[in-house]
């Protein structure tokens, strides 16, 4: 079971049903799920960078809709968040890591 898969798809028909808060929130959780799997969606980033500025979502505001998944807190995926937008796989890595060897 692709559980990132399934989030993307899921977010996608809420976005074709506009219902652009919902799809975000799908978005993210599509990004957690593969991050939880030691992979990286570029679509799922830009879905949900292109979302934030559709809603009109500061960084800040955007941070608010991201908590805890999986073994990551709510720090761990809010940093995911940021160093996938800014193209980190460094600090994505270095998360990852971290949440490996605990």
């Amino acid at each position: 079971m692709n559980l990132s898969a399934d989030y993307f798809r899921i977010a996608r028909e809420e976005e074709k049903s506009d219902q652009p808060e919902a799809a975000l929130l799908h978005y993210i959780s599509s990004l957690l799920s593969g991050l939880c799997s030691g992979e990286l969606s570029y679509q799922a980033t830009e879905k949900i960078r292109r979302l934030q500025k559709r809603l009109l979502l500061s960084d800040e505001q955007l941070l608010s809709y991201v908590h805890s998944y999986g073994v990551f807190s709510d720090s761990d995926c809010r940093k995911l968040l940021c160093f996938s937008i800014a193209g980190d796989l460094v600090g994505i890595k270095d998360i990852l890591a971290s949440r490996a060897s605990s």
